[in-house]
């Protein structure tokens, strides 16, 4: 992540890149990061039934580079199975 470069995709929350929410310690690292990139953030406003405020968003390609390529583990199972969820056993060791 460099000062220099241009961060290109959809603006995005770390909600939206994360699948989760991700805490004020990682939303303030995330934005330290950018500031110290050249990234510039935009403000969205969001009104749910568990949070009204204001969320920063970022280039996706940005946060892609800063949490690193997500790396989708294959599975044995369909997508959506249940039997994906469980922790690993002697099922799924092919024992």
């Amino acid at each position: 992540m460099s000062g220099n470069k241009t961060y290109n995709g959809d603006y995005i929350s770390l909600y939206d890149h994360l699948g989760h929410a991700a805490g004020n310690e990682l939303g303030q690292a995330v934005a330290y990061a950018a500031a110290k990139a050249g990234v510039k953030h935009q403000i969205r406003k969001l009104k749910t039934s568990y949070y009204t405020g204001d969320i920063f968003t970022y280039p996706s390609e940005f946060l892609d580079e800063y949490f690193g390529t997500k790396v989708v583990e294959p599975t044995k199972y369909p997508k959506g199975s249940l039997l994906n969820e469980l922790p690993p056993s002697d099922y799924q060791m092919g024992n």
